[in-house]
């Protein structure tokens, strides 16, 4: 595997197993193309999936502090009032948070190894 699709996420098969199977068969590539001091194209793309990732997650969460919810608790003693989610979830979409939390740490684990070999570039 040389590239990772920009859709990987949600092509495919939604389970667990296989998109991590295909997201360390890229970070294998990555790092070694790293371990060669080869930093493009992997680098830029590491960003760029890391920055997909991260903005998926943020928007998922702003949708769901957004969705409306259900008054289901009231305590007017102490002017209390509790509120449950009126949407939550499936199955597809839990795979898809576990799949996202995995990625998010492995598109970041091959940074610090790119960073040693920028950091010459940056003191010239």
């Amino acid at each position: 595997m040389k590239t990772l699709s920009n859709n990987w996420l949600t092509e495919g098969l939604t389970d667990f197993e296989y998109k991590k199977y295909v997201l360390l068969a890229y970070l294998q590539d990555v790092n070694a193309s790293f371990s060669q001091a080869k930093l493009y194209p992997h680098f830029s793309e590491l960003i760029f999936h890391y920055k997909n990732a991260m903005s998926f997650k943020n928007s998922k969460k702003n949708l769901s502090l957004n969705f409306p919810k259900q008054l289901s608790k009231a305590d007017f003693e102490s002017f209390v009032m509790d509120y449950q989610a009126v949407i939550s979830d499936d199955s597809t979409m839990n795979i898809i948070n576990q799949v996202l939390e995995f990625a998010i740490e492995g598109f970041l684990k091959p940074w610090p190894m790119a960073v040693v070999f920028t950091k010459p570039l940056k003191e010239v």
